[in-house]
């Protein structure tokens, strides 16, 4: 730790330390933090000693640092958080075994929609629209429409040079064709490709897989290349869930809402909060309560037992809020909004960043979506019945990817040609143990090999 500061020492603060397995805390600590002015210090955390050693296949795990105040100042109450960054290990992982649940679906095939049926769930695709309508799972409708293609936000301020025609790109949408079928491990398939008026060229396709307990994997596809479109402001999907689904319970990025380019203090954990509170007032309207980096989210309801869980495959930004896009959009002061009961729920590939432009410089460009390409992700709609109390990190697990890391090569190497260190002095001692640390960190697992060490 280097102090860059002139003026203090950093005897004033504590260094607090904590390694979890995903959303599960497994070990805390406090170091003292002594470092004089414009000087460094080493510091041992002993998190590497923390992780288990049998570990199940998805599992990820995170070192949280955070640099406190330890008494209270004219600025700030004691256990501040001053600094605070986190670090996913390089660990060998796999991914969690997918298997699907047992049992069968049926999908008819009517006059004006197409009809699915499980033992516990039902839903509809209208065949005008090609909207999903009325997922209802043991009796309960837990999505009344959706996922509807959506790739507008409610302008930022920044926003003032992006392409206004994608405000009504997706009105009036209609289905063009479908396609039913089985994947190769006996789910039910629905394919539909949709077409928008308003932009003929626009080409969105959206994949329903269906399992045996009502779990839906989405696949949405979208290419507008073939339209004088500029860049995306956003690439998702709305869905619309009924009144009373208000607590909001999500495994990601947090707590508050973030951008693509506003996100690196955010911290990976399980949070909580409500739809209402999402929604934050801007007293010039805009988009709010967008969250990045979500693994799973869901919305509950207290008087119903019922409720969806989302699971991104890859991580999606997420949101929850009492208004459209249009309510958001129409609206100037934030007193002009009137909210919805229903719940507007947005599960998305990724929006533009939010910029400068109001008063300074563009967007920077790895922050732009631009209409160059076809996009296209997948996301899983899991029911489930909370007084059941399942753990939902697990419950989503087989629906998820996380990141592999194959090991560090050298350290593979090392491992496969070193069979003893000799340590010859005492003073050695410190060396050792930051070759044991990067052994351990990079190395953990991938060789059944012993080393020995003599002294």
């Amino acid at each position: 730790m280097y102090n860059e500061s002139s003026f203090d020492d950093l005897n004033r603060y504590e260094l607090v330390w904590r390694v979890s397995e995903d959303d599960t805390l497994l070990a805390s600590g406090t170091e003292k933090v002594d470092v004089k002015l414009r000087e460094e210090a080493d510091f041992y955390i002993p998190f590497i000693e923390e992780l288990p050693d049998g570990r199940k296949a998805g599992e990820e795990y995170y070192l949280t640092l955070e640099v406190r105040q330890k008494t209270d100042t004219l600025y700030a109450k004691a256990g501040h958080v001053m600094a605070q960054e986190q670090f996913l290990p390089p660990e060998t992982l796999q991914q969690a075994h997918y298997q699907p649940a047992e049992g069968s679906v049926e999908v008819r095939d009517g006059d004006d929609s197409i009809v699915v049926n499980g033992s516990d769930f039902s839903f509809s695709i209208g065949k005008q629209d090609g909207m999903l309508r009325d997922y209802t799972y043991r009796g309960t409708l837990l999505m009344s429409e959706g996922p509807a293609p959506n790739f507008y936000r409610a302008p930022l301020n920044n926003d003032s040079s992006h392409d206004k025609k994608w405000k009504t790109a997706v009105n009036n949408q209609s289905l063009k064709e479908y396609e039913i079928g089985e994947t190769k491990d006996g789910r039910q398939k629905i394919r539909t490709a949709l077409s928008f008026p308003e932009q003929p060229g626009l080409r969105v396709a959206l994949e329903y897989i269906v399992e045996a307990n009502g779990a839906v994997t989405v696949t949405m596809t979208s290419d507008a290349t073939d339209t004088a479109l500029g860049n995306y402001l956003r690439i998702g999907t709305n869905m619309r869930l009924p009144a009373g689904y208000e607590n909001v319970c999500w495994y990601g990025n947090g707590p508050v809402e973030l951008m693509s380019d506003r996100n690196h203090f955010a911290v990976v954990k399980k949070y909580e909060t409500t739809v209402s509170k999402l929604f934050y007032p801007y007293l010039d309207t805009q988009d709010t309560g967008t969250l990045t980096g979500t693994k799973w989210f869901t919305v509950t309801d207290p008087e119903r037992e019922e409720a969806l869980i989302v699971a991104g495959r890859e991580d999606v930004e997420t949101s929850a809020l009492h208004f459209t896009v249009s309510d958001l959009t129409k609206a100037r002061p934030p007193y002009e909004l009137t909210p919805e009961r229903d719940t507007i729920l947005s599960v998305n590939l990724a929006s533009q960043g939010a910029g400068n432009k109001s008063c300074g410089p563009d967007m920077l460009a790895e922050y732009l979506i631009p209409n160059k390409q076809e996009y296209s992700y997948e996301y899983t709609l899991i029911p489930y019945a909370a007084e059941e109390g399942k753990n939902l990190t697990e419950l989503t697990r087989p629906y998820r990817n996380v990141e592999i890391d194959e090991g560090n090569p050298a350290v593979k190497a090392f491992e496969k040609e070193v069979k003893e260190i000799i340590v010859y002095s005492p003073s050695q001692l410190a060396a050792l143990l930051d070759l044991k640390a990067i052994r351990l960190m990079a190395g953990r697992g991938q060789s059944s090999q012993s080393k020995s060490v003599r002294s």
